[in-house]
């Protein structure tokens, strides 16, 4: 069985004081339920995911002397440079990705279809590398929504980056009169998934949790919420 938790950075690029506070709450509760025991840490390279990912680092039961490792490819999408894009959409728009995910705002920016690919790539090499394993990846909101299609089966197909856009190739695949939406990822939610044996020589990636940051509810309140008391009825790696 492999276990795959995605945590989503917290406030900041550094972090704030609101993001520290919002990766402590995340680490206490950790602490506390020992609800992820890892045996890898990876984070993306971007500054507010690695201090991020080194604040809750000590929560993850983690064998000592095990090293954080740091992967550009589960960065955030390229969005190219501001003065360019500022320069080419002043209304602060960008390409009409509906009618064309392939289509890049900016030269030297991704497109969500190149966005996605990229964390496909990335997602089918660590998962790979680390099968059997309790891999933690601190990481971002879209990393977090282009993994939901790439376990889905569907990062061929469409492309995500805030929604699921079908790519025009696919159109009359996955063509639809809505679009599927990805709720706003939280500051240090946890996305759990989970690959089992399955059945018919297939295995089977299951969806466990999506976006629970429920550690973030006390964040400006008195009362704290108490994890020690929900310990032994928090989902733990491995669990059945």
């Amino acid at each position: 069985m492999t276990q795959l938790y995605l945590i989503r950075h917290a406030s900041g690029g550094p972090l704030t004081e609101l993001g520290v506070r919002q990766a402590e709450r995340l680490r206490d509760r950790l602490a506390a339920t020992g609800e992820i025991r890892a045996d890898v840490l990876i984070s993306s390279t971007m500054l507010r995911a690695s201090q991020t990912a080194q604040i809750v680092a000590p929560a993850l039961g983690l064998t000592a002397g095990t090293p954080m490792v740091l992967d550009d490819e589960i960065v955030e999408r390229h969005a190219g440079d501001p003065a360019e894009l500022a320069r080419r959409w002043p209304d602060g728009g960008g390409p009409n990705w509906v009618v064309d995910p392939h289509a890049a705002p900016v030269p030297g920016s991704e497109s969500p279809s190149a966005f996605t690919r990229r964390v496909s790539r990335a997602l089918a090499r660590i998962t790979a590398e680390h099968a059997g394993k309790t891999v933690v990846i601190v990481c971002h909101g879209g990393v977090i929504g282009s993994a939901t299609l790439y376990f889905a089966g569907l990062d061929t197909a469409a492309a995500c980056y805030a929604r699921m856009f079908p790519l025009p190739e696919h159109l009359p695949l996955l063509g639809r009169p809505w679009l599927l939406g990805f709720r706003a990822i939280e500051y240090t939610s946890i996305t759990h998934w989970r690959r089992d044996a399955g059945g018919g020589g297939l295995p089977v990636w299951e969806l466990e949790r999506f976006n629970d940051a429920l550690h973030l509810r006390d964040l400006d309140s008195d009362q704290r919420l108490n994890w020690s008391a929900l310990r032994p009825t928090m989902p733990r790696a491995g669990a059945t």
